[in-house]
C-alpha cells in the first residue's frame, strides 16, 4: 500500500487523502494520483486562497494514499487472473458459489468479479472497523460485498489503516470513494462533529456535492470519529453512474475536485 508524503513531516499536521478501499471504485485512485501530480507539479508556483502551496507545505504534510484495496482494484478489473495467489483464488470461487447457493448474484462469474467490492479474501473493508462493527450484518462468508470479516481490523489493509492513524498527529482524513456526488460527515458518537461538518461545508462548496449523515457503521470514518484521539474526517462519493464507473465520468470527477486536496491542506494548516 502505498502513501506518499508532500510538505513537511515534522510540523505537527497531517492531512490523509485515501482511496479505493472498494475494489470496483477505481476511479477514486485516479483522482487522489492526478491531485499529488497536481501537488508536486505546482508546488513552487500555484496557489489556494492567495497562500503559496510552498508555505501550505511547510505549515502542513499530505499523506496520499491512491489505493488501500489493490486486490479488490485488480479482482475488478482482470478478474481472477488479477490474483496470483492459488488461495485467494479459492476464496474468490468459492464466494462466488455461495453468493449464487444464496441468490445475492445471477450473473457469470467473469461479470460478477467486475462489481467485486472486497478485497482479496472476501471481506469488505470499509465494514471491518471498530465503530458498531459487532452490529453490522454478518454474511457468515466471504463475498463480493458486504461481509464485514471474522472481527475488526481483522484484514491487514484495515490493520494497515489502524496503524497509520496511530502514527502521526492528524488534522483530518478524506476518504475518496464513489459513487453518488454526496459527502458524509457525521457518525452516532462523533467526538468530532463539529470539525467534520466545517470539512463538509468545505468540500460541499467546491464541488456542489450534498451532504448526508452516515448510518452504516464499519468504516474507516466512523472510527476515526469515535477514537480515543478522534480525528475529523468526511467521506466525499464521486461520480454520477454506478461503480465500476467507466472514463467518460473523468470529465466530470476531476474539474469538481481538481482544488479539494489543496482545500483541505489550507484548512489544515489554520486549525
Amino acid at each position: 500500500l502505498y502513501e506518499i508524503v508532500v510538505g513537511n513531516v515534522n510540523s505537527g499536521k497531517h492531512v490523509m487523502i485515501q482511496a479505493a478501499i472498494h475494489g470496483r471504485e477505481y476511479m477514486t485512485p485516479l483522482l487522489v494520483m492526478k491531485q499529488l501530480e497536481t501537488a508536486l507539479e505546482q508546488y513552487d508556483t500555484g496557489s489556494y486562497g492567495g497562500v503559496p502551496y510552498s508555505s501550505l507545505f511547510q505549515q502542513a504534510a499530505v499523506h496520499f494514499l491512491p489505493m488501500v484495496n489493490p486486490d479488490g482494484v485488480s479482482i475488478s478489473q482482470f478478474g481472477l487472473q488479477g490474483i496470483n495467489s492459488p488461495q485467494l483464488r479459492q476464496t474468490i470461487e468459492d464466494a462466488y458459489a455461495k453468493d449464487l447457493e444464496e441468490g445475492r448474484t445471477a450473473l457469470s462469474l467473469e461479470r460478477y468479479l467486475t462489481y467485486w467490492k472486497a478485497n482479496g479474501r472476501g471481506v469488505d473493508l470499509n465494514s471491518n472497523f471498530d465503530a458498531g462493527w459487532e452490529n453490522l450484518n454478518d454474511l457468515g462468508h466471504p463475498s463480493y460485498a458486504g461481509y464485514k470479516g471474522e472481527s475488526a481490523a481483522s484484514e491487514p489493509e484495515s490493520r494497515a489503516l489502524v496503524n497509520l492513524a496511530g502514527k502521526y498527529s492528524w488534522s483530518l482524513i478524506l476518504n475518496y470513494h464513489s459513487m453518488g456526488e454526496v459527502i458524509y460527515w457525521d457518525y452516532e458518537g462523533n467526538k468530532v462533529s463539529a470539525e467534520s461538518k466545517e470539512l463538509a461545508d468545505l468540500v460541499s462548496g467546491i464541488t456542489g456535492y450534498r451532504q448526508i449523515s452516515s448510518s452504516g457503521g464499519g468504516g474507516y470514518k466512523d472510527w476515526v470519529q469515535i477514537r480515543e484521539t478522534p480525528i475529523p474526517s468526511i467521506t466525499v462519493e464521486v461520480g454520477s453512474v454506478s461503480c465500476p464507473m467507466p472514463l467518460s465520468e473523468w470529465s466530470r470527477v476531476w474539474p469538481q475536485n481538481e482544488t479539494v486536496w489543496a482545500a483541505v491542506l489550507s484548512w489544515a494548516a489554520t486549525h
